[in-house]
Formats: C-alpha cells, sequence, structure tokens
C-alpha cells in the first residue's frame, strides 16, 4: 500500500471569519487580516516537500467562492446586497473551508474493504452551514480524480441530519488495518460535538469494514476546542498518538485497538502537556509520512517548534527519523495543521496508477501553479471587497485557470 497525500489549493477569499464555534483559534482570529496569496502558497510548498520526500501528492482546486447560487437561494438578487443586508451570510457563502481536505471525506482501502475496492463517502458537514457548501463540489471532484469503477466506489454524502452528521477523515484514524472511528455525544458544556455514532456507523456498513473500533470523545476537551479527534490524537501505520484525555473511556478503546493488532502507543500525559497546550500547538496535527526507504518523518507546524514541552515530545518521544517544521500560520490561525490540510488515500500500486494523472504534483505543475497564484490572487482580503466586480471575476478567473490546469471541470 502506498499513503497518497491529498491536498487542497487555498483559495483567493481565503478570510477569518471566525465561522467554526468550537474552534478556538478561528474564533480567536476572526476578522484579523488575510493573505490569501500567503496562505495558498504555504500550502502549496506543504505539498512540494511532500513530494520532494517521494510520497505520492495529488492536488485538488479551490472550490468557486461567493457562492452565487446559494446567495440568491437565500433570496438576494446580488452580492452587493447580501454584503448591505447580511454581511455574515456573504462571509459564510465565500469561505474556503474546503482547504482543510481532511474534512472532505473518509476512506477506505481496498485490502480492508469487503469488495476489494477504494471507498469514498464524501463529508456532509452539516453541522456549520459554510462548510455545508462544500460538500456537492468535494464529492464530484473525487469522482473525477478516482474516477476507475474497477478500482474505486463513491457513496453518496450521508443524509444532511444532524443525526448523521459526518466530518470525515478528521474523526478517523487507521492504524495497522483497524479503523477507529472517534465521535461525540451532546454532553459538552460549552461547544458541541461534530461527529456522530451513526454516520460512522453507516460508514462501516457501505464500506465494508470489517476491524473498527468506536470511541466516545472526551466532552471535557471538545469545550477546550478539540472540534476534531485530530486535534488531540493522530496514528500512522502502527504508531498511536495521543493524549492521555482524548476519549471518555481511554483504556477501553486501547485494549479494543490492541486486539485486533500490535501498536506503539505514544500516549502524552497532561503533566506532559496540557489540552490548552495541545490545541495552541496543534501537535497532534502533525502530518506523518512513511518514505519510499521506509524512513518515517514528521511534519509539524512551527507553533510547536516555538513551544518547549511540545517541542520535546515530538523530539524525543516519536519514533521518527527526521521532523520537519513548517510555517502554516495562515492555516493555522483559523485552526488547521498540516494534518487539517490533507487527506490520505492508500492505494496500491495499480490504484495509484488509476488516478488522474493531471492532479498528480509534478515540479511543471507545481511552477505552473505558483504562478497563477502569484499572478492572479490578493495579498490581502475582507468581505468589503467582494462587492468589487473587477475583484469577484479575478477570483472566478483564479479558481478557473487552477481547476484547468489540474485537467478537471
Amino acid at each position: 500500500m502506498i499513503e497518497a497525500q491529498v491536498d487542497t489549493i487555498v483559495g483567493p477569499t481565503h478570510y477569518y471569519g471566525g465561522l467554526s464555534y468550537g474552534n478556538v483559534a478561528s474564533m480567536g482570529s476572526r476578522m484579523q487580516q488575510s493573505n490569501p496569496q500567503l496562505a495558498a502558497l504555504q500550502g502549496l510548498n506543504k505539498m512540494k516537500l511532500v513530494h520532494d520526500l517521494g510520497v505520492p501528492q495529488l492536488i485538488l482546486p479551490p472550490q468557486m467562492r461567493p457562492d452565487v447560487e446559494m446567495i440568491e437561494e437565500l433570496g438576494f438578487h446580488s452580492v452587493e446586497e447580501a454584503y448591505k443586508k447580511a454581511p455574515q451570510l456573504l462571509v459564510q457563502c465565500s469561505s474556503q473551508s474546503a482547504m482543510w481536505t481532511a474534512n472532505a471525506a473518509t476512506v477506505t482501502p481496498s485490502e480492508d474493504s469487503a469488495d476489494g475496492k477504494v471507498h469514498f463517502t464524501p463529508a456532509n458537514l452539516v453541522t456549520n452551514f459554510h462548510r455545508s457548501l462544500e460538500t456537492a463540489r468535494t464529492a464530484d471532484v473525487l469522482k473525477q480524480v478516482f474516477s476507475s469503477k474497477r478500482y474505486f466506489v463513491h457513496h453518496d454524502p450521508l443524509p444532511a441530519a444532524q443525526d448523521f452528521a459526518d466530518e470525515g477523515a478528521a474523526n478517523h484514524t487507521r492504524l495497522n488495518g483497524v479503523h477507529l472511528f472517534v465521535y461525540g455525544k451532546g454532553q459538552t458544556k460549552i461547544y458541541p460535538a461534530r461527529q456522530s455514532l451513526l454516520a460512522q456507523e453507516a460508514i462501516k456498513r457501505r464500506h465494508g469494514i470489517s476491524k473498527v473500533v468506536f470511541a466516545e470523545q472526551n466532552p471535557k476537551v471538545i469545550d477546550q476546542g478539540v472540534f476534531h479527534n485530530d486535534v488531540i490524537a493522530v496514528g500512522h501505520e502502527d504508531l498511536f498518538f495521543f493524549h492521555e484525555d482524548a476519549y471518555v473511556h481511554t483504556q477501553e478503546v486501547l485494549s479494543k485497538l490492541l486486539k485486533y493488532a500490535p501498536l506503539n502507543l505514544v500516549a502524552v500525559r497532561k503533566k506532559e502537556l496540557t489540552v490548552e497546550e495541545a490545541v495552541k500547538s496543534y501537535i497532534f496535527n502533525s502530518q506523518f509520512l512513511t518514505l519510499p526507504d521506509g524512513q518515517h518523518v514528521v511534519i509539524c507546524p512551527t507553533e510547536v517548534e516555538k513551544m518547549p514541552r511540545a517541542k520535546a515530545i515530538v523530539e524525543t518521544r516519536l519514533p521518527v527519523d527526521r521532523v520537519y517544521y513548517l510555517a502554516l500560520n495562515q492555516s493555522m490561525k483559523n485552526g488547521g495543521g498540516p494534518a487539517c490540510l490533507r487527506l490520505r488515500v492508500p492505494l496500491t500500486k495499480a490504484e495509484l496508477k488509476a488516478v488522474k494523472p493531471s492532479v498528480i504534483f509534478t515540479e511543471g505543475l507545481y511552477r505552473k501553479l505558483k504562478k497563477i497564484i502569484i499572478e492572479n490572487y490578493p495579498d490581502s482580503f475582507s468581505p468589503r471587497d467582494l462587492t468589487d466586480t473587477s475583484f469577484r471575476k479575478n477570483c472566478t478567473q483564479a479558481v478557473d485557470k487552477i481547476t484547468k490546469a489540474l485537467g478537471l471541470v
């Protein structure tokens, strides 16, 4: 199996709208000045690092924003009217949250599914209106990229109801062929739980997965800003790196996992790192990779490097050969680290060959995309810019150029 990394290019209306209730970074950055060009380049540079390390990197285009069709569905006759009468709705309809590709879908590799095919279920993201706007386009792009019916199965998103709230791979981890699904319940006091157990049970059935463990997220950590499991735990192959307060019954979860397969457990105690420090540094949202030569590396946000306690854990406790610290502050200020920016898709060599070749990272594609971003993206953005027809036209053209460069429609 080869684990392909799938990232989405940040779009030209990247903004700190504070739209994600429970995401303390997003809420804390609300109304701050954003730099869409820098955000897109930072994400693209992370993809280049992955590619340079020898790991397959796939690229998805940003989604077209503002979502004019939705603005019209909401009863506005123009973007200008929406800005004047309901600016917050316009901000939501202009969000570039699709940049966090970990929320795009839940993926089951062929060796784990009942029919021997790779299965995709796009996340419905119903908990937040601005994120729910992504689902249809995400499903369409995934079908274009993984189009072979011989190898890939695409399911519809689950029903758009809170009972089936699904936020994708941010709450799903594959460990040595065992699938850990993490859900929340309505026991929180401050912030809502976003992932439902019913959704994950449905994905287990439709993907035909046999080795599954369900774990309830600790409501106390949700109330501290752990809105997804990937803010408090991460798994890669046999490595499970997690905070001791991640789950309601952590030891029970570990016992169930170990019944299926041996694991290398790296537990972080709260005396080593508090939940608040974990959320601030995004240490658990680091991106683990296995290189073609078998070496293991991890990509951490520079926020980890700046926090001595977090840095010490990464450099002394993790079984990796190298650590890379990457500046992703444009994403981090909205609550997304290296792992949030990518969707992992484990593939066989034959399945990888069946992927649409135009989305696979190459040096030539990198230079083309970088040029488009530098020439067409603004270096600052505020919602008022959307009332400028020429600004909207430039945004549309930028997304269109990137989409065409990737051979997508």
